[in-house]
Formats: structure tokens, sequence, C-alpha cells
């Protein structure tokens, strides 16, 4: 793990300088390395079904998590590579890598190894998400997404959750319609019945995060009809990456073009106005929660809120807070 580490930094440090011959080197050390994983991984398993002392069975259970933490860094050098290099990547992953890691994606292949199939695609999907390529991978992934959304390992759910937000993104709106409703359905159950327990939690904050994904591609009705309801989820705690990207759409949904008696977020008669500023409030003193922009931005949304709601009927929405969340507002206002 060492050297695949030492690797990520390579690519990162070449970044879109990196030779197409070396981009094929690096793919095939990385298609020895899965093979031979995948080798000692199904040894390791078939000495698990003998009968063995519980010693042994500690050790054996400790090489296949060595195992499925080496198979995670190689999917960071993927990662690197395929942000850094773009096209000329892709090309070569899906004829070198991609029948390995497509195993992964099988229902039968173990947690770990569908987690890590899964953060792979999403990987190479994001890097260039109008390449012919993974426009083949995103219409073949967004159905597995969304079935594994449902699974009961945290980590391929919460792998699955995000992977929905990737294909809306690379599919845009006219590719991504026909499983717009499906996709928004399944994250709201994931959201609202989920039982999340602390190693949980972050699935819901990623399921939150695509919805608003989601409501940004296809905009019109469906923006309209989500938004509100999304509001209600927010704010994000358990997965500071997640919640950055949720905070920030959250002011891009606020701060967008036409007045807020036409914008969802706001509701009607800005009935909404208390849960904005109490989600503003949480967010705003946590720089785990968000950019540095973001806070700029919310700073800029409570002043103009501020000036353009009246004097009258500000004080009737702070009334409506916390005290906490009243010096919160009022520090921005002083």
């Amino acid at each position: 793990t060492v050297i695949l580490e030492a690797l990520s930094d390579a690519v990162d440090y070449l970044k879109s300088g990196m030779p197409t011959e070396f981009i094929c080197k690096i793919n095939e050390v990385l298609r020895f390395a899965l093979t031979e994983s995948l080798r000692r991984r199904a040894e390791y398993i078939a000495r698990l079904q003998d009968q063995i002392d519980d010693a042994e069975q500690a050790e054996i259970e400790q090489y296949v998590s060595l195992e499925n933490e080496m198979i995670g860094m190689m999917v960071a050098v993927i990662k690197s590579c395929a942000h850094n290099a773009k096209g000329s990547y892709i090309e070569d992953f899906h004829k070198q890598l991609f029948p390995l890691f497509s195993e992964f994606l099988a229902e039968k292949a173990s947690p770990p190894l569908q987690t890590s199939g899964i953060c792979c695609m999403c990987d190479v999907i994001e890097s260039l998400p109008r390449h012919p390529i993974n426009q083949q991978y995103a219409k073949q992934f967004i159905t597995l997404t969304m079935q594994r959304s449902n699974h009961a390992s945290v980590d391929v759910k919460q792998s699955a959750v995000y992977g929905v937000g990737v294909c809306a993104e690379a599919l845009t709106n006219a590719g991504f319609a026909p499983y717009c409703r499906d996709a928004l359905n399944v994250l709201s159950t994931v959201i609202t019945k989920g039982d999340f327990k602390d190693e949980g939690a972050p699935v819901r904050d990623n399921a939150i995060s695509s919805v608003a994904k989601i409501a940004e591609v296809m905009g019109g009705d469906v923006a309209r009809s989500v938004l509100p309801r999304w509001l209600q989820w927010l704010p994000c705690v358990d997965d500071p990456m997640e919640a950055k990207v949720v905070h920030r759409k959250f002011c891009q949904f606020l701060e967008a073009k036409g007045d807020q008696g036409n914008n969802p977020l706001y509701g009607e008669n800005l009935r909404n106005l208390p849960k904005i500023f109490s989600i503003i409030c949480r967010v705003l003193p946590d720089t785990d929660l968000r950019e540095d922009a973001t806070k700029e931005h919310m700073i800029n949304i409570i002043k103009y809120l501020a000036q353009n709601l009246g004097a009258q009927r500000m004080r009737g929405v702070l009334q409506q807070l916390d005290a906490e969340e009243q010096k919160v507002i009022q520090s921005v206002l002083s």
C-alpha cells in the first residue's frame, strides 16, 4: 500500500503531463496487482471454509482485510490517473481494468469488493462525464446504484447512493429523465426510513447530496417539487466532504435568479425562512461543514434578506429561532 500511495502522489504531481506509455504501464501494473490480489483472496476464502482454529482464522481474516486495503489504494491511484489524464486514461482503463472491476460490481462479490468497484466507477465517470465511454458506463451504472442503495452493507449503500448523483450529473437532463422518479424514490427512502447508527450516518448525507444534484440537473418541475422537502433534511453534519457540497448547493439554490416568491426553497410567502436561517446558523460557525466561499455566501444571504424583509418581518423570523441561532444572526448583522 505504501508503494501504491507513492504512485498516486506521483500521478498527482505529473498531472496532465503524463505520457501515454506511462498511463498504459500504470494500468498494466494495476492489472497484475489486482489479479494477484484476487488470487490470494480466493485462497484465503477457501482456507476459511476448512476446519481451522480461532488463531488461524483471525490471521486469515487479517490477510483478507489487508487485501481489501490494497485494492482501496488501487482505486485511489485510478482516481488520480483519471482526473489528471482524462480521456487518454479512460480509454486504457476500459481496455485493461474495466473487465476486472466489472466483476467487483457483481451481486455475488463481497461487500468490500462491491464498495471498491462502485467507488472506482464513480471516480472514472466524474473525471470526464461527457466522454463516450463514461456515458456508456453511466447508463449501465445507474440501475445498479439504485439497487445497491438498499444493500445491507453500510459501505456499499453509501457508495451506491453517491453513485446515483454521479450518474445524474453525467447523463444530464434528457439522459437521466427516464430514471429520475425511481432514483428520487430510492434516495428518499434511504433518507427518511434508514436506521442510521453512528457508522451509517454518512449514508444519509450522501443521499441528500445526490438529491441536490438531481434537482440541479433536472431543474423545472422536478426542482420545484423536490427542493422544499430537501430543505427539511438539512443541515448535513455526518460526512464533512458531502456536507460541504450540500451546503454550497443550498446557497446556490437560494441565490438562483428570480424573485424569492418564485424560488421553491423559500416556500409560499417565504414560510421557510426560519428553517433557512436555522440551517445557516448551524453551518456558518463550523468549518467542517462548509467551505470559505460558502461562508461568504451565507453572510451575504443573511444581509440581503435582512435588508429586503423589513424590520418587522425580520423580527418575526428571528423570534422563531433559539437563542444561540439569534446570536449568530445578530453577529453577522452587526
